[in-house]
């Protein structure tokens, strides 16, 4: 299992456009991916499960992946995240 936890630094916290490009981007990934937010898990292939974790500006999350490909996966998740502000 990789894991890295990110600050939301998005003016509009990751609400449904950037949320949307992010799962995109987490099905390109074979592992198993999930974003923890305030004690809440989702799957980042979920864009339903993913919006319900409230991903407001200011707050840390967790992106946690486990699988083939994981430490890449988490590490363009990150990346991606931090080009969104």
């Amino acid at each position: 299992m990789y894991k890295k936890e990110i600050e939301i630094t998005c003016k509009n916290g990751l609400h449904t456009r950037p949320a949307s490009r992010i799962v995109k981007t987490a099905k390109e990934f074979e592992s198993k991916i999930t974003v923890i937010c305030d004690g809440q898990k989702a799957s980042a292939k979920s864009l339903f499960k993913f919006q319900l974790l409230s991903l407001e500006n200011g707050k840390m999350m967790t992106i946690e992946a486990e699988g083939s490909d994981e430490e890449q996966a988490v590490k363009t998740l990150a990346r991606l995240i931090k080009e969104l502000e």
